[in-house]
């Protein structure tokens, strides 16, 4: 048992050394400094001066990115949008757990038959209705301006 706590423990620490080398793209707010941080490989869309890219992306060097084996120089992108995994995951979490509790609700006052269940399941599903919405706009991204005159400031770090 030991032997195999030493040899987790020393892959941990190997991974966690070799994940911390990773680039990373970031979108800062310049008017309140907030960064969203986007790994390489996720599905982002950017706009330049001429066009559109859309697909996974990597990072080829401090100043440029690859979408579709085209390479885009950061300074050229004015806009951007993009996804966090954070968002991605609050925004399933808020749209399932009301669903999870309305199904629990509704099933529980279905085997039951108490009046008290079967409101609550009717709440529920009220609250579940309302908070969708919010998912997906947690879900979705809205587009980034980017530039030196702009709110928001592109670069890999």
């Amino acid at each position: 048992m030991k032997y195999i706590l030493t040899l987790f423990l020393f892959i941990s620490t190997v991974s966690l050394s070799f994940s911390q080398n990773q680039k990373e793209l970031i979108v800062k707010n310049n008017t309140n400094g907030k960064k969203r941080y986007f790994d390489e490989n996720q599905l982002i869309k950017v706009w330049t001066k001429d066009q559109v890219y859309k697909g996974r992306f990597t990072i080829k060097n401090d100043s440029t990115i690859v979408i579709d084996d085209k390479t885009i120089a950061l300074k050229d992108i004015t806009e951007f949008r993009g996804r966090t995994k954070m968002a991605l995951a609050t925004g399933i979490t808020v749209m399932s757990i009301p669903t999870l509790f309305t199904s629990g609700m509704t099933l529980y006052a279905y085997n039951g038959g108490d009046l008290g269940h079967i409101i609550m399941a009717a709440v529920g599903f009220t609250v579940g209705v309302a908070t969708v919405p919010v998912g997906v706009l947690l879900i979705t991204s809205t587009k980034k301006e980017c530039g030196n005159e702009n709110k928001f400031s592109i670069f890999i770090e």
